[in-house]
């Protein structure tokens, strides 16, 4: 079994579903139990163990800031209790009874302040090594598999183009581009191309550079498909047109990945839609 982590915005993305659909998830079902005490290892092994090695180190790493921090206050409250002592002792010479008895209480707490402090210091200074994994409790426990609504299909495709269109765009204006959607029949028109470009954003620069960028989002990690149209497109533009693979764009962290001249270092001896693996991709990127 395969265990690794996720967000846990994941969760408030399940649908609810009825019975167990296929015989690879009545599997899981009937497994359960074992996948469960899997899981509870990997938790307490791999990552509370990991939150608890973490915790020390920054408690470690902040001990002489909190110690100077805790001498701070028993300073500011040595200084204090010495004032008040020396308004009670004037009152306490003038036969003020209630002066005297709160003298003495002043008194008391100053000899204990030196006991105070250094069980103060000694307790922050232990903390680093009580710091242990605790017990896993499971809040819930759900059985994931895909949907067979094709409209739940739909509808992920158009979320995963659209975090990869818009982390293409943002790079793109950051460098200090104009970016022009291109990627349906009417925006390509709008900026006077043909109805189906071969690519998706138009970066144009102020030196006059004009970036012709097919994007192309991708759930985790996985291979990439090149249309025909894009192909040519590449093949004539050459080191104007890039390829923007965005991977991961179901989490939380969308990783961009650019290439330029996809013809010439990807696509160059193949016919046809061309199919790209992420290695590859990753392999010809440009270093940002």
């Amino acid at each position: 079994m395969n265990v690794s982590l996720c967000p846990v915005e994941h969760l408030l993305l399940l649908k609810s579903g009825s019975g167990i659909p296929g015989a690879a998830a009545q599997r899981l079902a009937v497994n359960a139990s074992t996948l469960k005490e899997q899981a509870e290892a990997f938790v307490t092994e791999r990552v509370a163990r990991n939150m608890a090695s973490q915790h020390r180190r920054q408690l470690l790493d902040t001990l002489p800031e909190r110690e100077k921090f805790m001498q701070r206050g028993f300073d500011y409250q040595e200084a204090e209790l010495a004032a008040v002592r020396v308004k009670l002792s004037q009152k306490a010479r003038t036969g003020n009874a209630a002066a005297a008895k709160a003298l003495k209480e002043i008194k008391g707490q100053q000899g204990s302040l030196a006991d105070r402090r250094r069980l103060a210091l000694e307790s922050i200074r232990r903390e680093p090594d009580l710091v242990a994994p605790g017990q896993v409790t499971f809040l819930t426990h759900a059985l994931v598999v895909p949907s067979t609504d094709p409209e739940d299909k739909k509808r992920h495709d158009a979320e995963v183009e659209q975090v990869a269109m818009d982390l293409a765009r943002a790079f793109e204006e950051a460098a200090g581009a104009t970016v022009k959607d291109v990627s349906t029949p009417s925006l390509a028109r709008e900026v006077g191309l043909t109805d189906n470009p071969g690519f998706d954003l138009l970066a144009i620069y102020e030196s006059g550079e004009r970036r012709a960028i097919e994007v192309k989002g991708r759930a985790g990690i996985g291979d990439v498909e090149v249309s025909s149209n894009e192909w040519a497109r590449s093949a004539n533009l050459r080191d104007g047109y890039w390829l923007y693979a965005v991977y991961d764009c179901a989490t939380p962290t969308p990783r961009l990945v650019r290439v330029r001249d996809p013809f010439g270092t990807l696509l160059a001896r193949a016919k046809g839609s061309v199919l790209i693996s992420a290695l590859e991709v990753n392999d010809a990127a440009e270093v940002s």
